[in-house]
């Protein structure tokens, strides 16, 4: 299965793209699409036009998306409203299935806690995945998170699934 991780910003837009099976992650990609448009309807078609070119390079399976949050102000979470519109429409659009997990929720799928902050899920990851890369973007290490947190996900319900059967 492969898996697209995406971590939505209006102007860097973070991603990671592996191949999942019941014990690997075998990352494919990572990395940020950076947005240069000054207008904000400039940035959301450049996240369009990248994603769809991503998304017919790789055809993925399944894209996990972080759900919004209320973070700085209500307006940030207006315009992330906004880019993770656009992931999500173009999701639906080629019939991409989509699955949202809460901050939290990937942070504690991470490190055991979901009051842990970016640079413990960071070192977390890297150790995991022995990435040595300082210049790779917390964006992209974001969107890995949520790419970790669905194999957690599909693991543990493939051990319930099994548990139940005779």
């Amino acid at each position: 299965m492969l898996i697209m991780g995406i971590d939505p910003g209006s102007r860097v837009l973070g991603f990671a793209i592996a191949k999942l099976n019941s014990e690997l992650i075998e990352i494919q990609q990572m990395g940020v699409i950076q947005t240069q448009s000054p207008s904000f309807y400039g940035r959301l078609a450049e996240i369009r036009e990248t994603l769809t070119k991503m998304l017919a390079q790789y055809n993925p399976d399944l894209l996990v998306v972080e759900k919004i949050f209320l973070g700085k102000s209500a307006e940030s979470a207006f315009k992330l409203g906004h880019a993770r519109g656009v992931v999500l429409a173009e999701a639906a659009l080629r019939g991409i299935a989509t699955v949202e997990y809460a901050t939290r929720f990937v942070k504690k799928s991470v490190t055991g806690n979901g009051g842990s902050d970016k640079t413990s899920v960071r070192a977390y990851l890297s150790k995991y995945f022995k990435i040595s890369d300082r210049l790779i973007a917390d964006d992209a290490f974001d969107a890995l998170a949520l790419v970790f947190a669905e194999h957690q996900n599909q693991t543990a319900r493939s051990k319930k699934v099994l548990e139940v059967s005779p």
